[in-house]
């Protein structure tokens, strides 16, 4: 409590008020700091966060999606075609689009692969170059914690300790003294 009043006070201050317990119940604007070497008004990269596919943009191409009836959450090439086709976007283009938006590179679109294929066809009508390679704001986030970090990256295993029995099971090779007289 002590701190809202402490921040009503600055507020008082910022915008031209005595800074004094009566003016706590005036209608202001909050406070406004200026401090960028805080760590918390570093705002994150925008590829953490922000999908560059708008909400609304989203629901429509979902609604696409299903139109052309997806098996088991995906849709083959030969079904997103005709939809790229219509476009009436060169071959090359359309080429590129669906090379970017194959993001796991299995020869089908889900949900968001399509999203993001419809994406890149739409700002291609509208005259938007259409990028060689997929820009991390395209990226959706279902497919962004799967993406290696480096190419060719192969994730580690955690090794599995011996079976005990296997430990048991070792010839010995002399007892402890005789390794400990011989130096090794």
């Amino acid at each position: 409590q002590g701190f809202y009043v402490a921040l009503r006070l600055v507020a008082c201050a910022q915008n031209g008020h005595d800074v004094n317990l009566s003016s706590l119940n005036l209608t202001l604007p909050p406070p406004k700091f200026h401090d960028t070497s805080s760590p918390l008004l570093i705002t994150p990269p925008s590829t953490e966060t922000h999908w560059a596919v708008r909400v609304e943009e989203k629901a429509k191409f979902d609604g696409i999606f299903e139109s052309l009836l997806p098996v088991n959450g995906l849709l083959s090439g030969d079904k997103v075609k005709p939809v790229l086709m219509n476009s009436k976007l060169p071959l090359d283009i359309l080429g590129r689009v669906w090379d970017l938006s194959d993001i796991d590179k299995d020869g089908h679109l889900d949900k968001d692969e399509f999203a993001v294929a419809m994406h890149l066809v739409y700002r291609a009508l509208e005259k938007e170059p259409v990028p060689s390679l997929l820009p991390p704001s395209l990226i959706p986030p279902s497919k962004r914690k799967k993406m290696p970090v480096f190419p060719g990256a192969v994730p580690v295993l955690p090794a599995s300790p011996p079976p005990k029995d296997s430990l048991r099971s070792t010839p010995s090779h002399g007892s402890v003294n005789s390794l400990n007289s011989t130096g090794s």
